[in-house]
């Protein structure tokens, strides 16, 4: 009986080695949920043997599959277990790296960057290259979520030392991070390429999770480049992967990408559902960064609604949950959001205040585009207030800063605004030049939505110049893509069409499109604009 005992108990051990093995494979296949259930099963049965170590060992799998997996409580008392089983420096250090990968998952980057440096320090003074780079590898990752402060060196360097050590995984995981450092510097082609090439590797290695994180991030280029209907594909053909290997955290990025390509094709409903779905997911799973994020995103989206309270209130949120987490960063762009709302709701004051604070901590990170953001932000502030040389100061430094980086389209908005100060100032030629500029840029780059508001301009310049048919021509133009789903352009659409039947003498036309200002005001219950039409318009 004895001997049968022993026996079974050699087995026993000899599956749960087996078992640790696999668990060991699997994470790096990113079978995550196998992974786990392996490991906890041969944690188990090590401890019940008294091999502690051997035991923290398949904890620290199951925490690394918690992780991927999103269950970041689970991965930190995962971490906390395995390091009262094993004391040992080496140890200690790759608990800090699952703890690192949930600060950063939390959007504490400061924090998760500090400890992937800790446990990369220990690593390579234990004569671990491999496992030194790839830390420096999540390092890097942490810097591109956080402040995007990272550089393709980084990554480089983590990619030489893996490739050496013939890891084609992590050659393609240093791959797939530098295509999007590549994605968060605009350059799209470079990024897709990268991608591209780590997820054929992925595909060749049977690493579906990361085909389908390369999946979701090809929908993400493909949105910037406004292929929308194959960014829908991509993200659709992610959210399904994950959705069936039961990974929320990862079906709430992919909503969130999908979220925002509805958006950009005026498919409201559809963008506030995902985003709903998205947030839901990020708070159950404790992911409050990304819920702040979301909120934004809710924001904008009922901000072009003409919902601005609405807006004012999730930006508002946004920044609270930024603010706990101390992303000044992310604060600075919820703090834009929120002056575009109060700049909506006739709050000039209040729009002003954000932007300044939000400028300082541009200026304090040396975002320079962000920076730009303010600027242009608070010269359509102080347009909206008609100080226009205020305006014009502060939409010619965004300019400066967007066509030092050759962004082309973001150049063409502050010139659509320029355009309105040209033509209030007499400078008619100069107006017109920048209008018809502004539109060719904008159609380049597929933009719809950007060339119809130079039709708006170019309708209400022609009119204040009485240039009656041309005025009426070029609103017409911006009535078929603005009117449908745009009401705080809408109204002024409708507005500029009625001062063009009343010009021509059709007092019958003028009244209906003048109602119809006032009805698309209503819907969308802007009192600002209301305010404007029976102060300034029908006096």
């Amino acid at each position: 009986m004895a001997h049968e005992l022993a026996s079974t108990r050699a087995d026993d051990h000899a599956r749960a080695q087996i078992a640790l093995t696999l668990a060991t494979a699997l994470n790096r296949l990113g079978e995550f949920r196998d992974a786990l259930a392996l490991a906890r099963s041969a944690a188990k049965e090590f401890e019940m043997g008294g091999e502690m170590q051997t035991a923290a060992q398949c904890l620290f799998q199951a925490a690394w599959a918690q992780t991927f997996l999103g269950h970041l409580k689970d991965a930190l008392a995962d971490a906390e277990r395995t390091r009262q089983m094993d004391t040992s420096d080496l140890m200690n250090a790759r608990c800090d790296w699952i703890q690192a990968r949930v600060s950063r998952d939390q959007g504490r980057y400061p924090e998760a960057g500090t400890l992937f440096e800790k446990s990369r320090a220990v690593f390579e003074s234990n004569d671990m290259p491999l496992e030194a780079a790839r830390c420096t590898r999540e390092r890097a990752h942490a810097c591109l979520l956080g402040e995007r402060t990272a550089t393709i060196s980084h990554l480089q360097s983590a990619r030489q030392t893996i490739e050496s050590a013939q890891c084609i995984f992590d050659v393609a995981f240093c791959d797939f991070l530098s295509g999007v450092d590549l994605l968060l510097k605009t350059c799209y082609p470079e990024a897709q390429k990268l991608i591209s090439q780590a997820r054929d590797k992925f595909l060749h290695l049977g690493a579906e999770f990361f085909v389908g994180w390369s999946d979701a991030q090809m929908g993400i280029i493909h949105r910037f480049q406004n292929r929308f209907e194959e960014s829908l594909e991509c993200s659709h053909r992610a959210r399904d992967y994950f959705l069936s290997h039961d990974v929320p955290v990862e079906v709430s990025a992919c909503d969130i990408n999908l979220g925002i390509t509805y958006h950009a094709l005026n498919r409201y409903d559809e963008a506030l559902t995902c985003y709903q779905e998205a947030a839901d997911i990020a708070l159950k799973e404790g992911h409050e960064a990304r819920a702040g994020r979301i909120f934004n995103n809710m924001g904008e989206t009922y901000g072009l609604q003409g919902l601005y309270a609405k807006a004012l209130d999730l930006h508002q949120r946004a920044l609270e949950i930024y603010g706990e987490k101390g992303l000044t960063s992310l604060m600075g762009s919820a703090l834009v959001n929120l002056a575009i709302a109060c700049r909506q709701l006739g709050q000039y004051d209040q729009a002003i205040g954000h932007l300044q604070r939000a400028r300082e901590i541009f200026l304090t990170k040396n975002f320079a585009i962000r920076l730009a953001e303010c600027e242009f932000n608070l010269g359509d502030v102080y347009f909206a207030l008609h100080e226009a040389s205020a305006a014009h100061i502060h939409l010619q430094r965004a300019r400066e800063i967007y066509t030092e980086r050759k962004l082309e389209s973001l150049v063409a908005a502050c010139d659509r605004l320029l355009a309105y100060l040209a033509g209030e100032n007499g400078e008619r030629g100069r107006a017109r030049s920048l209008i018809v500029a502004s539109r060719a840029t904008f159609l380049n780059h597929h933009q719809i939505v950007d060339a119809a508001l130079c039709d708006l301009a170019e309708g209400e310049l022609a009119h204040e110049w009485q240039a009656n048919e041309p005025a009426k021509e070029a609103l017409l133009r911006a009535h078929t893509i603005l009117s449908p789903g745009f009401p705080d352009f809408a109204w002024r659409i409708a507005y500029g069409l009625g001062r063009c039947a009343w010009a021509a003498g059709d007092r019958t036309a003028a009244l209906d499109h003048y109602l119809d200002a006032v009805h698309t005001i209503a819907r969308s219950r802007s009192v600002l604009v209301t305010e404007q039409l029976s102060n300034d318009y029908f006096a």
